[in-house]
């Protein structure tokens, strides 16, 4: 299952020992803003996270969740996820990944448990839940 609450960014700063640690959202660094700005407006602001415990979620399959334990530090994982509700919406996001250069980890729905959505390259995970109704039958 899914995170719970507000899956968007945060203004709350992370701390660490008291102190600010970092006030942007883990995958909203500056080299990242423009492709989380240009998938925002494919997809809709509210549908790009960027929270930590999403990008936790979306970074392992359900074996690596069912482990528990800290997650390994060095693994590679996501810096947002996209929740796109069209396969006009894939398509554009596919464009957007092959123009500047990040992988795409889809996610159907999370019950794998043989690593084939694990990001092993970073970059975006793509949330195709949203995409749940059959539109024509032919």
């Amino acid at each position: 299952m899914a995170p719970s609450g507000d899956s968007r960014v945060s203004a709350r700063p992370r701390t660490q020992g008291g102190a600010a640690v970092n006030a942007r959202a883990p995958g909203e660094s500056p080299a990242n803003a423009p492709v989380i700005e240009a998938i925002g407006a494919i997809v809709g602001a509210e549908n790009v996270l960027l929270d930590e415990p999403s990008l936790a979620y979306y970074s392992v399959d359900a074996l690596g969740r069912w482990r528990g334990g800290p997650p390994d530090p060095d693994a590679p994982r996501v810096f947002a996820v996209a929740r796109p509700c069209s396969t006009a919406e894939v398509a554009e996001i596919v464009k957007l990944a092959n123009r500047e250069g990040f992988a795409l980890s889809p996610f159907g729905g999370g019950p794998g448990v043989a690593g084939a959505i694990t990001p092993l390259h970073g970059g975006v995970a793509v949330d195709l839940r949203r995409m749940n109704r059959v539109l024509s039958v032919s």
